[in-house]
């Protein structure tokens, strides 16, 4: 007799950007230790590297968060989130008054927070009339070719 497998909760959203449906579970206790772990060490690859290999394991390996553009990356580790830990955060809010030192903290409800599409209207621009240039939004795999690059190279 083995051990008993247990199964997560599966749940469904439908990333903003790309229109991908997306099935996801909550992510587990080790996981999650993990993303605490690699907060810890301000890295920006090594932080990208949890939340990739994060959405890799709560997706089951059927999304490739590399692949994905940075809205639904982020939206849909959020979804993530207010599964696993809760539907809400409670955020710090630094007094920036001359003399003032205090902290106040506000509570947002992570299921109201939307991406906004609205003023994506088109990929293309056009340059001249023989000259279309087709773009596509920014990816997790653009984060890692960029990270180190002074501002010229990112550009190039």
């Amino acid at each position: 007799m083995g051990l008993p497998i247990q199964k997560a909760t599966l749940y469904n959203t439908v990333l903003p950007v790309s229109n991908q449906k997306v099935k996801y579970r909550p992510f587990l206790v080790k996981e999650q230790a993990n993303m605490m772990v690699t907060r810890e060490t301000d890295s920006t690859l090594e932080m990208f590297d949890s939340i990739v290999g994060l959405i890799s394991s709560c997706t089951e390996g059927k999304v490739d968060a590399t692949k994905l553009p940075m809205a639904d990356l982020e939206y849909l580790f959020l979804q993530i989130r207010t599964k696993s830990v809760g539907e809400t955060a409670k955020i710090p809010l630094m007094c920036m008054a001359d003399g003032c030192d205090g902290v106040g903290y506000t509570e947002i409800d992570l299921t109201k927070i939307d991406v906004d599409i609205s003023e994506m209207h088109d990929n293309k621009i056009e340059l001249n009339k023989n000259l279309i240039l087709e773009l596509e939004p920014p990816n997790s795999k653009l984060i890692y070719e960029v990270e180190g690059l002074n501002e010229a190279e990112s550009i190039i």
